[in-house]
């Protein structure tokens, strides 16, 4: 394998020549004298960029080679001006270094061991051990001080001799080369990643969430610009939930939650009004034994409620509430006589519902006109195609 990204992870161009190079799908598949194209392995996802002019899609390992798979076919044995997409591989270098800190720190403080890692739109790194927020807290502080110290981040090659001496993280047996990225008093970890020169170049490290995973813990981190564009947005958000709170923007939380408890409370109230409302009206009797009410935008428990109680009347075998909200007119249909699971399939074709339940009671909601609900549901009940056996 002829990858030189481990030896110097900063190099943006180079020159090459293509060694072979094969069609493979819509893609060509290139392999070169030499290369500083990192290719999907560790967690760490490969690079893109240029070969020529043809863009590099992939890069992968297979067979111990490094292959480039590009949009565009480009002569066997010739010279190729090589261009690694910087950004994109500078960020991956701010996140895994970044992750090294957190890990070697965890490892270090609470003992627990990195057991996976995968680097998406967030850095994904899974414990061994369970982390409560205080143990986060604590560690995504001390993490921000390494940056701040601007500590070397060295890669060693130890002989065997020293290897035997060395202690170092590792989720894996290393049968290559023993590859190590050293970070003083930090970490110490077998790795064949891109790194950046200093933890100073890292710039932040941000925790965003943390979850039970299997037995441990599941941390989701950003770190580098990445982690600054995330802040800044949520920064970004945040200022325009304060403009609309007209609330300080290190405040915001305990003025949603107020608002929170305003709302909650006006729905109380609501559901109070709606029951007083419905225990005093009257109902009248559509057809024989078949109440039909339409209200407006009530909450659907107080609604069943309601069915109930009518449903318990002598003189009522079914009840049908339509409930008008701003989206649809959603159901409640009750019924002491009509097998409404069969019945409701033809309502809801006829009237263009979606929704269901079982033989005495279903719900969902129409798409129709309010007249066209009414007509459609009183035949179909009429009919006594549907009736209990």
């Amino acid at each position: 394998m002829n990858g030189l990204y481990q030896e110097n992870a900063y190099i943006k161009e180079f020159d090459a020549k293509i060694i072979d190079i094969t069609k493979r799908g819509d893609m060509f598949c290139v392999i070169l004298d030499k290369t500083y194209f990192y290719p999907t392995s560790g967690g760490q996802p490969n690079d893109l960029g240029f070969i020529d002019d043809a863009k590099v899609l992939d890069v992968q390992i297979e067979n111990n080679q490094i292959l480039h798979y590009i949009d565009k076919e480009l002569p066997f044995n010739s010279d190729v001006h090589c261009a690694i997409d910087w950004e994109r591989r500078f960020d991956h270098m701010q996140n895994h270094s970044g992750e090294h800190i957190v890990s070697g720190l965890i490892h270090e403080h609470f003992g627990y061991n990195n057991v996976g890692f995968h680097m998406g739109e967030f850095i994904q790194v899974d414990f061994d051990g369970v982390l409560t927020k205080e143990d986060i807290n604590k560690i995504e502080s001390l993490a921000n001080e390494v940056i701040q110290k601007n500590i070397p981040i060295r890669i060693l090659y130890p002989t065997k001799e020293e290897e035997n001496n060395l202690e170092y993280r590792s989720k894996k047996e290393i049968e290559d080369k023993l590859r190590i990225v050293q970070i003083e008093d930090v970490d110490c970890c077998a790795c064949c990643g891109t790194h950046v020169k200093t933890t100073g170049e890292i710039g932040i490290i941000k925790i965003i969430s943390a979850s039970k995973h299997k037995e441990g813990t599941r941390l989701e981190m950003l770190a580098g610009m990445r982690c600054f564009n995330y802040l800044r947005n949520i920064f970004d958000e945040n200022h325009e939930i304060s403009v609309l709170l007209s609330a300080p923007l290190d405040d915001t939380f305990a003025y949603v939650n107020k608002l929170k408890e305003d709302i909650s409370k006006k729905n109380e109230e609501k559901k109070y009004f709606s029951e007083l409302y419905l225990s005093n009206k009257n109902y009248s009797i559509l057809e024989e034994g078949i109440v039909f009410e339409i209200e407006n935008n009530i909450d659907k428990n107080i609604l069943k409620k309601y069915a109930n109680k009518l449903i318990g009347e002598e003189n009522i075998h079914t009840v049908v509430i339509i409930n008008k909200t701003m989206c649809n007119f959603e159901y409640i249909i009750m019924s002491k006589s009509v097998n409404l699971k069969e019945a409701i399939k033809e309502i809801n074709l006829k009237l263009n519902g979606k929704g269901g339940g079982n033989e005495e009671l279903v719900q969902g909601s129409f798409n129709s006109e309010i007249d066209d609900i009414q007509k459609v549901i009183v035949d179909i009940l009429k009919s006594n195609q549907y009736l209990l056996k």
